[in-house]
Parts: C-alpha cells; sequence; structure tokens
C-alpha cells in the first residue's frame, strides 16, 4: 500500500447510510497504530460514496476490511503476462436505525 508494500492489516469502519444513499456519519471503529494512515485514507473515500438507498430506513453498517500485501511478482503461466491483484475485504454487519 502506497510506499509500504508489505503492509497489512485490518480495520473497520462504521458509517451510517442516509435514506438518499448518501453517508452523514462515518467514524473509523477499529484501527490497529500501523494503519491509521490506512483508515483515514479509507474513511475520506467512504464518506463521499454513494449507496443505493436503504429500504426501510436509514442503517448504520460496519464495515471489516482486510489488507493484504501483493503477491510477489511470479513467472507467466501458460505464456501469459497479466498480473493479477487481489483485494479481500470480508463481509459487513448491518442494523436498521
Amino acid at each position: 500500500m502506497g510506499g509500504e508494500p508489505t503492509l497489512q492489516g485490518s480495520i473497520a469502519m462504521n458509517l451510517i447510510v442516509a435514506l438518499d444513499g448518501s453517508v452523514p456519519e462515518i467514524a473509523v471503529a477499529k484501527s490497529p497504530p500501523n494503519m491509521d494512515q490506512v483508515a483515514r485514507c479509507v474513511l475520506d473515500h467512504l464518506r463521499i460514496a454513494s449507496y443505493p438507498p436503504p429500504i426501510n430506513g436509514c442503517v448504520e453498517i460496519i464495515v471489516p476490511i482486510n489488507f493484504l500485501p501483493r503477491p510477489r511478482s511470479r513467472p507467466p503461466i501458460s505464456g501469459t503476462s497479466t498480473e493479477v491483484s487481489e483485494v479481500r475485504a470480508s463481509g459487513g454487519t448491518t442494523s436498521s436505525r
């Protein structure tokens, strides 16, 4: 991630999705010290995102996100040179407000 390719860790974001799909409230719910800068970056991106309007009123969502370093480059398989990277995010928990 950025200048630290071996940085890894888990953060959790707590956000409210309003009736119009906007995010009026968001906070870092969990972040180890080595992930504070990453958590602030994610918070800034989630704050400006819009989501589908909730059906039964606004909702509070806890979004856990796991960051893993990109695997080291491997030789191409079967003559291809496609680089594959993977972001793993675990599912979120929602509750009506």
